[in-house]
């Protein structure tokens, strides 16, 4: 009874980690909620591994079970647990970087795709832990079952027939006893009539017990046949179940050869990229770094060059101050000397007039 109720709690707490790894698409989620998620069906998981381990050695106090592999399955939960766990050490350091790249954009967007397979993982483990536990019930319930005795039905049957035997000897040998002794005049206790109505008691209540033996014969005949038909029925779903889990992981075993393709084609233009990037960030900081130089190059050319032809112009401005300097002076000095002639002129005109009255 307490290897069954551990039983149900462990399925209950199966139950609850299905609950939470079919709760919410994990591909639709990002960071924060993946590692949230994760954390919830690491719980429930370590939560289910002990109470199968409780139930296991509940039921190992009553029935065998040796034929239930349940090392490999903890074994497998327990590398599970361990996947989960440095997942969210994992994607929790990720969280906490703040280093902004290509490939890390990249990554916020196919990263969820990635723990499908994760996902498909616990949907297996949910599979194989269900049909250890139906199985673990089976056996502890066949055990029930047959622990109303130890002894086989027939078996039973047979030595109740014999202890009534021995009880009619008996009682055959005391009837003659006392016949013998009534007529003799020895019996002082039970009478003949007496006697007689005891053994007819007997009979009857023998005849009785037989009855009653036969159909409780008769209906655990009936149940073992249902009992057999039961096993009959889940011994088909279960060789079915194993042929579907078989397909299954299979298919699973295909998909994730498939997405382990995906992730490493993906992991490889990632890395394409980041060197095609990287190699045009260092050509464009070259081309920025010549083109600087070149700038810098043709402005201290222009620079001199303005120079020299500001000089050159400051000095072509000073030669024609000077001979502007010069020309001026010459006007100045024609213009004296024309004043001076003019002037001359004046006065020589009227002494030619008066040589000429003369």
């Amino acid at each position: 009874m307490d290897a069954l109720i551990n039983i149900r709690r462990a399925s209950q707490s199966l139950d609850l980690l299905d609950l939470a790894i079919r709760n919410k698409g994990w591909a639709d989620l990002n960071r924060e909620q993946l590692v949230e998620e994760l954390k919830k069906v690491e719980a429930e998981c370590s939560n289910f591994k002990n109470e199968l381990q409780k139930a296991a050695e509940k039921t190992k106090e009553s029935v065998s079970i040796d034929h239930i592999n349940l090392d490999n399955y903890f074994k497998e939960t327990h590398k599970t647990l361990e996947i989960l766990k440095r997942n969210i050490e994992l994607e929790e350091k990720k969280g906490e970087s703040t280093k902004f790249t290509f490939a890390n954009v990249f990554e916020r967007e196919s990263v969820p795709e990635l723990y499908n397979e994760l996902q498909q993982r616990l949907f297996s483990l949910l599979l194989k832990g269900r049909f250890i536990l139906e199985r673990m019930e089976i056996a502890v319930q066949r055990q029930d079952t047959s622990s109303i005795d130890k002894k086989p039905l027939a078996r039973r049957l047979l030595d109740t027939l014999e202890e009534k035997d021995d009880e009619l000897r008996k009682v055959r040998g005391d009837y003659e006893q006392l016949r013998v002794k009534s007529f003799l005049g020895l019996v002082k206790e039970k009478t003949v009539a007496e006697l007689e109505f005891s053994l007819n008691d007997r009979n009857a209540e023998l005849e009785k017990r037989i009855a009653d033996f036969d159909n409780k014969h008769r209906e655990i005949i009936r149940r073992v046949i249902m009992i057999q038909k039961e096993l009959l029925h889940l011994s088909r779903d279960k060789n079915m179940m194993e042929h579907v889990l078989s397909k299954y992981m299979d298919g699973s075993k295909e998909v994730i050869m498939e997405l382990k393709k995906e992730r490493d084609y993906a992991n490889k233009v990632i890395m394409e990229i980041e060197n095609d990037t990287s190699k045009m960030r260092e050509k464009y900081l070259t081309n920025m770094m010549n083109m600087d130089k070149e700038k810098i190059a043709i402005k201290n050319e222009i620079e001199q060059g303005y120079e020299q032809k500001l000089s050159t112009l400051k000095q072509r401005i000073m030669e024609k101050d000077e001979l502007i300097e010069h020309l001026r002076k010459i006007v100045v000095r024609r213009e004296r000397e024309e004043v001076k002639e003019a002037v001359k002129k004046e006065e020589v005109r009227p002494l030619l007039k008066k040589t000429k009255r003369k």
